[in-house]
């Protein structure tokens, strides 16, 4: 440290401007204090000492290169200039830090709610909504999720409580108080912890990171004491001191604890780089106009900023910015103070506007907490309400409803007053409902049975919305539609909601079938005409001596009849019918075994069934009508073999036993000719 202080009184380690300096590296969406790096201003000495200590410059560099020390004067002037431009910049840096220091914790971003008005259902919901959001979007969303659970909770045990009061009241004995089952607690809680685990993982994941970042910068560290020590070529030295300086940009945060080590050790091997190799004017120009355009098209981005309509998307992107800006190089001193001063003025605009929106926000609060008050009047008069009719409890159903409406556009207040309001609005709005429950509770029962029964039904319409069964899955339909008729009402809370999705399940298959059929009766009659056309040919069909030709002509008909498409089904039967007696004489007429016809006429009838609405259907009956008549007949010859062994040696016995003995020889062979079609079956 001496030997190199003895050479040059500059090259020692610029001290750290301010916190955030030390801070630069740690990540600010951190919740642990203890990763932060907090303290009081560091002074030179200690500065020097952790930095050296820390990865120790055995050698001072001017020693060890006698051509670069003896670079003019000008040379050592512009590398001093730098210095001095350096600390300024990092002066200037600091500033922007500190003026907006608290904004670096901002609070987490989210949609301004009245959480203490929602009820348990809403909570749920939105809990879920968390739950559905990127990992790194989980660390924003804590406290909302704190706020939604406290608010869950506070329902929960105003629910128990009156539950246990009513059930007292009611006569019961406390020791015989049973706490019912709530399946939305269960639901929320399993919602909260997977919230949890997967935020507790995304930590660990994240310290795991942070561990692999300081392992890289120690390298990266180790890489720049090794270029200052050991490289002669000033514009390698240059171009490799930038490559480590922008891979150490691109490296995350490091663990809190090592953060203002590795900084200082970085700050001081930056200032040994300038003081010791005397970097050239015309190369360090250069890094300073490629910095320079950097902030300038860093300040052209928070400018447009100022036209964001969200405050919270603004100031949330302005924080990258500043990043970026503290990230970024010196540049020129007489360009410095300007390039910041555009930067700052960006800066301080948003966060005037930020500061407005809030100012907006609270000067609404009292004309909200009036509003509430009068809903809150008028909701009292329905706790008193009683009535023996379902049309009446309807009608003030529908009145205070629209009186919560009001309530849920009536604005927020701030956290004081908001759940002192909400649960006077809420006890008048509970007594109402727990009067109409009173009065609903024996048709419940009912309603809740129906509901299921429909729901089931919901259930096997949506499994069969992309059949293309159309035969048989038309038939379900209308048997479910049916059994729907038949099943009494539900709740209109869910009344329309049901009949909704069940009505969407059949309206979406009948939808694609008749999709489906439309886009078949295209053509069908252009169709038909090539049909004829090719009937008249085979029926003017004349056959050579050479059977496999023969065979060809036959089948290469076949795959143009097959390949004309479906015709209308009127004209399909009569068609048909005539193309099958033509096609059966031509087959007759040619000099082929019976098994090759067989097969030919089969592979034929599967091409015709391809060519059905419902061909998927008919293959597979026709493969379980082969599959039922193959089984048979295996069943058959096993029972036939069996009980040949038990003829006597007799000649009786011998006619019986060559009787049997044909029959299982003609089974067999037509066992054959089953498995053969059902492999054709397959092949198809």
């Amino acid at each position: 440290k001496e030997e190199m202080n003895s050479k040059d009184p500059d090259v020692s380690p610029q001290p750290v401007k301010s916190e955030q300096d030390a801070n630069d590296q740690t990540d600010t969406t951190e919740e642990s204090v203890s990763d932060k790096i907090e303290g009081s201003e560091i002074d030179q000495e200690s500065t020097e000492q952790s930095s050296v200590e820390q990865i120790p410059v055995e050698k001072p560099i001017a020693d060890s290169k006698p051509d670069i020390a003896s670079e003019s004067t000008e040379v050592k002037d512009a590398a001093k200039e730098e210095r001095e431009a350096n600390q300024e910049d990092e002066s200037v840096t600091g500033t922007v830090d500190d003026e907006h220091e608290d904004e670096e914790h901002e609070e987490e971003e989210h949609e301004l709610l009245d959480i203490a008005s929602m009820s348990k259902e809403e909570l749920l919901k939105i809990m879920a909504e968390i739950n559905e959001v990127e990992d790194t979007q989980l660390s924003k969303n804590k406290r909302k999720v704190a706020d939604v659970r406290d608010a869950f909770a506070q329902i929960l045990s105003n629910e128990k409580e009156k539950a246990f009061k009513d059930f007292i009241d009611g006569g019961g004995d406390e020791k015989d108080y049973v706490l019912e089952k709530d399946e939305l607690e269960e639901k929320f809680f399993a919602a909260y912890k997977s919230f949890n685990k997967r935020r507790n993982a995304l930590q660990k994941k994240e310290e795991k990171k942070r561990e692999d970042n300081l392992h890289q910068k120690k390298e990266l560290l180790d890489k720049m004491k090794d270029l200052i020590q050991n490289e002669t070529n000033i514009q390698k030295a240059f171009s490799g001191f930038h490559s480590i300086q922008e891979q150490w940009r691109e490296t995350g945060p490091v663990p809190g604890k090592f953060a203002k080590d590795i900084w200082l050790t970085y700050r001081h091997y930056v200032d040994s780089f300038y003081n010791l190799i005397n970097i050239n004017r015309e190369l360090r120009e250069l890094d300073q106009k490629r910095n320079l355009e950097i902030k300038l098209k860093i300040c052209e981005e928070a400018e447009d900023l100022l036209l964001e309509s969200n405050i919270n998307k603004a100031t949330s992107a302005l924080r990258v910015l500043q990043k970026k800006w503290r990230e970024s190089g010196f540049v020129e001193r007489s360009k410095s103070q300007e390039v910041w001063e555009r930067f700052k003025s960006a800066v301080d605009k948003i966060y005037e506007s930020r500061d407005a929106y809030r100012e907006k926000m609270k000067s609404s609060f009292d004309d909200n907490a009036k509003a509430k008050e009068l809903l809150i009047e008028q909701a009292k008069v329905y706790a008193t309400f009683s009535a023996d009719k379902h049309k009446d409890w309807q009608k003030k159903v529908e009145e205070i409803i629209e009186l919560q409406k009001q309530w849920k556009k009536s604005g927020m207040v701030d956290k004081e007053r908001s759940e002192k309001l909400w649960n006077a609005f809420r006890g008048h709005c509970d007594v109402f409902f727990n009067n109409k429950n009173d009065f609903y509770k024996d048709r419940k029962k009912d309603f809740n049975v129906n509901l299921q029964k429909k729901k089931d039904l919901c259930e096997q319409a949506e499994s069969m919305v992309d059949s293309q069964d159309w035969r048989f899955a038309t038939d379900e339909y209308k048997r479910l539609q049916a059994e729907w008729k038949k099943i009494g009402p539900v709740s209109e809370k869910y009344s329309n909601k049901i009949w909704h999705r069940f009505r969407t399940a059949c309206d979406q298959f009948f939808k694609k079938k008749s999709e489906f059929y439309a886009s078949r009766e295209e053509g069908q009659e252009e169709n038909y005409k090539k049909k004829i056309v090719l009937l008249e040919e085979l029926e003017k069909l004349t056959f050579g001596d050479d059977v496999k030709e023969n065979l060809n002509v036959l089948k290469d008909y076949q795959r143009k009849w097959s390949e004309c498409g479906m015709v209308p089904i009127k004209k399909k039967a009569g068609l048909q019918t005539k193309y099958r007696k033509i096609i059966d004489k031509h087959f007759s007429s040619l000099k082929i075994d019976e098994s090759e016809k067989r097969k030919i006429r089969f592979d034929h009838k599967l091409e015709s069934i391809k060519n059905n609405a419902d061909a998927s259907g008919k293959i597979r009956e026709q493969q379980k009508m082969i599959s039922n008549k193959l089984r048979l007949l295996k069943s058959e010859v096993a029972v036939w073999e069996n009980n040949i062994g038990f003829f006597a040696n007799t000649k009786n016995a011998q006619s019986l036993k060559d009787e049997f003995d044909s029959k299982i020889s003609k089974a067999k062979k037509e066992i054959a000719v089953l498995k053969e079609q059902l492999d054709m079956i397959k092949k198809s």
